[in-house]
């Protein structure tokens, strides 16, 4: 697992520096969201990308009709193309991941998740979003996921702190609560 963490910690370092360079940091940023969706909707990509029955010339073709139509700039294009070359591809969405995150970074901007028990709309989200930024004092983006086992309520996680309004978070609080006033 040491071996994956650098080579995607690399790659993401990489193409954030080539970003930097050639400021164009917005566009990078744009472009590797909509990578990370179109390998999260479309799992079938990474599986052909990565199987070693398919011939790479094949691959590569696939890449250019899957990824250029959204007009990617082209060290994207070419790093996408290489990592199936150099068979990384498996590693494509966590490498933009990291893309993005040093993005945010670079940006004073802060990546969390909020996890609830159902879809949260956008208006709702952008409200979390405002309340968690002043509260870090700190700009915020949230991406909603989905976990049915917090019962209720939500759970944000951002930069190591979790805030958590969760039925099981609180339930979880009153059971130390409850042991710690045993002792």
């Amino acid at each position: 697992m040491i071996l994956n963490e650098s080579i995607i910690s690399n790659w993401g370092h990489a193409l954030f520096s080539i970003a930097k360079k050639e400021n164009k940091i917005e566009s990078y940023m744009e472009q590797s969201n909509i990578i990370i969706e179109i390998l999260k909707k479309n799992q079938g990509i990474t599986k052909i990308l990565t199987t070693p029955n398919i011939d790479l010339d094949k691959k590569l073709v696939i890449v250019d009709e899957v990824f250029s139509k959204f007009k990617f700039e082209n060290y994207i294009i070419n790093a996408i193309k290489i990592l199936v070359r150099q068979k990384s591809f498996i590693y494509c969405r966590a490498i933009f991941k990291k893309l993005r995150k040093n993005l945010l970074e670079e940006k004073h901007i802060l990546y969390g998740t909020i996890w609830s028990t159902v879809e949260l709309s956008d208006d709702q989200i952008k409200k979390i979003e405002e309340k968690i930024s002043k509260k870090l004092q700190e700009n915020v983006i949230l991406i909603n996921k989905i976990d049915p086992k917090l019962i209720g309520g939500l759970q944000v996680i951002v930069k190591g702190n979790t805030f958590d309004g969760s039925l099981r978070g609180k339930l979880e609080a009153i059971k130390k609560s409850s042991i710690s006033n045993r002792e």
